[in-house]
């Protein structure tokens, strides 16, 4: 037996493993479904919007040419999580008698929509569209090689993955067939997209349709609807994952099982960038035609979770975005690996992995870099995560050695009044790389020296943000350095000041073995003493494990 069926029966077993466990489907209710056809359901990262095509309701635009006609409607959660009243789509997203949104950006801000308009004229293919404080902007056509000549037939669409950068399509190369199979197309650095290629026939089947694509957020996992041999009956939803770097390989699909698919038509399947919350579309116990459906996914059927980070440049003067900023991420440890964020007047939105720590770094000219790490190792994380970075403008160097004071043995600096003003706390790693005039004096609590639970050994990540105290002493060599090493509040009083003591002086050996003077570093454990977070779960407990430096004047 081959790997890969190897793989397809034990996934297969999982699913009757699993079958028993698993909730049954929740119908998102009255506010969405009606006595209609509810499909292709389009849901933003952090599943608080949801965009949906209705057929044949008698307020689509269209009702009165086509009793079939398909507008979008829309819906967004209530304070309390609840669905809203749906409601059809302003102009122009409902311009045609079949319409859909297809996509939805990470940030909430763009959409794909069914048609390229180009003037007064709407061709075959789709567009984007902008929001705007109006409203939505005049879509935009997507321009995808060969995609006119390749799609003969009217059943067709897609799904772009969460960075707007790949998309699958199905739609049928022969006119009138109703066969339809899956395509990926790529976007160049034009703005333009790849022609279509049709994914192999592990994906596509030669005799059955293969429709409705939809890839997770993790850019690995690949959910769509098919009527082919295997299945509970009619459509069923299927997943398989890409099994290298390439778009070309991909894993034997796996049918999702009796708990989501039905003898029925099932279809249309959507994942929040969480990787556990799905939508999907099902005739199975609908109120019409069909109704949209919200499933809580087995781990063998989720996607690796994401969650949706939005990050915002602010001026510390102005409090106003910085229109110019930069900001970069990447895993901790792997600056290799760092992606540059495209933002908009100083905004920037991108959907990370959980289970990695993150450095990430807000940047301006004429401003000082600001970072943080971001952990998202632990379980129980917020699906969306708003982060700001106020950037404090650059002082002219020339005038820096000239402006420090001291303030009770610490440093200061004169403010543009000529008043003494002591440094903020910086509570990122990125401050310490600046050496400049904000870290001169300041307690400095570095988020990457943590902790493991009743252990004093430094991790590599403490590790590297030692090595750059280390690098500021030498730079600094009137400087001295306080060590302060706190515990969660597990265990004794104690054995807590004890293992606190350990982990200052584990710190205080490391930066000696970097050559730094002894005599310019002192350590103190204080236990559970003075909290940051609370302990009563277990990120405020692993915050509580920390290190906190103090530079002073050297005597």
């Amino acid at each position: 037996m081959s790997m890969l069926k190897s793989i397809s029966v034990l996934i297969g077993a999982l699913i009757c493993l699993h079958s028993n466990a698993q909730e049954k489907p929740e119908n998102l209710g009255s506010t969405i479904n009606a006595t209609f056809a509810e499909i292709r359901p389009t849901i933003s990262a952090d599943g608080s919007k949801l965009f949906f095509v209705v057929e044949g309701n008698p307020a689509n635009a269209n009702y009165k040419n086509d009793k079939k006609a398909q507008d979008v409607w829309f819906s967004e959660k209530d304070e309390n999580g609840k669905w809203k009243q749906a409601s059809p789509c302003p102009s122009p997203i409902n311009g045609l008698k079949n319409n859909g949104v297809f996509w939805i950006s990470a940030d909430g801000d763009s959409i794909l929509i069914r048609g390229a308009y180009d003037g007064d004229k709407v061709g075959k293919g789709f567009s984007y569209c902008t929001k705007t404080k109006d409203g939505w902007s005049t879509p935009v056509k997507l321009i995808m090689d060969g995609y006119s000549q390749l799609a003969m037939d009217q059943f067709s669409g897609l799904s772009m993955n969460i960075d707007g950068d790949v998309m699958f399509l199905y739609f049928s190369e022969e006119k009138n067939n109703p066969i339809n199979d899956i395509y990926i197309s790529k976007k160049a650095e034009n703005g333009n997209w790849s022609r279509p290629e049709k994914l192999d026939y592990i994906v596509n089947t030669e005799d059955y349709d293969d429709i409705a694509p939809f890839l997770a957020a993790d850019n690995k996992t690949l959910y769509f609807s098919s009527n082919r041999p295997g299945g509970y009956g009619d459509y069923d939803i299927w997943m398989t994952r890409r099994l290298d770097d390439s778009w070309t390989k991909w894993s034997d699909p796996v049918n999702l099982g009796g708990k989501i698919n039905s003898t029925l038509w099932d279809g249309y399947f959507a994942v929040e960038a969480n990787g556990k919350n799905a939508y999907f579309s099902s005739a199975n116990n609908a109120s019409g035609k069909s109704d949209l459906f919200k499933m809580t996914l087995e781990p063998w059927q989720q996607a690796i979770p994401y969650v949706n980070l939005n990050v915002a440049v602010v001026s510390s003067k102005t409090k106003d975005t910085i229109t110019n900023a930069l900001v970069t991420i990447h895993p901790l440890g792997q600056e290799d690996s760092t992606s540059t964020l495209e933002g908009k007047d100083g905004s920037f939105t991108k959907s990370i992995e959980y289970g990695k720590k993150y450095v990430v770094k807000g940047a301006a000219d004429k401003f000082n870099t600001v970072a943080d790490t971001l952990d998202f190792t632990l379980n129980g994380q917020s699906k969306s995560l708003t982060k700001n970075f106020i950037l404090k403008e650059k002082i002219d160097p020339a005038l820096l050695d000239s402006n420090l004071k001291f303030v009770n043995s610490t440093l200061a600096f004169q403010d543009d009044e000529g008043k003494l003003v002591l440094p903020p706390t910086i509570t990122d790693s990125v401050s310490i790389e600046q050496m400049g005039r904000l870290v001169k004096g300041d307690t400095v609590s570095i988020n990457n020296i943590l902790f493991d639970f009743a252990k004093a050994e430094l991790r590599q990540e403490a590790m590297n943000e030692l090595d750059k105290i280390a690098e500021m002493m030498k730079a600094y060599p009137k400087l001295t350095i306080d060590i302060s090493a706190f515990t969660d509040d597990i265990g004794s009083k104690e054995d807590n000041m004890k293992l606190s003591s350990a982990r200052a002086e584990k710190a205080q050996a490391y930066l000696i073995s970097k050559s730094i003077d002894s005599s310019r570093i002192k350590a103190n454990g204080y236990g559970e003493d003075r909290p940051i977070d609370s302990n009563a779960t277990e990120i405020g407990r692993q915050k509580n494990r920390r290190v906190v430096f103090t530079l002073n004047k050297s005597e």
